[in-house]
């Protein structure tokens, strides 16, 4: 579950680094299947919900903002117009959380 998120966290961040620097990413072959296939992350993740509001000091607030700012930067790390300081704290802030997780 963790490596899952740890995974997609990374691949966020390479494909904003990636649109940052001018790479034009294709919906439809690109954009839609990685949405995809995060969105399938999350619904698997929702299921550990019990087990994770177990985890001391992760409280439901915290679960559901992990859950929103991936599936929020799954689709927003492909435009270049992102602004680096927004990204940067939703990243931090997402990689905090996994890292309470583990």
């Amino acid at each position: 579950m963790v490596s899952n998120l740890n995974q997609d966290l990374l691949l966020i961040k390479e494909r904003y680094t990636l649109a940052r620097n001018g790479y034009q990413f294709d919906f439809d072959n690109e954009i839609k299947p990685f949405v995809q296939r995060v969105d399938h992350h999350m619904s698997e993740f929702k299921r550990y919900e019990h087990e994770v509001l177990g985890i001391q000091y992760f409280n439901q607030t915290h679960f559901n903002n992990l859950i929103q700012l991936i599936e929020d930067l799954s689709i927003t790390c492909h435009y270049p117009k992102t602004s680096l300081k927004i990204f940067m704290n939703q990243y931090k802030t997402v990689q905090h959380h996994i890292q309470m997780l583990q």
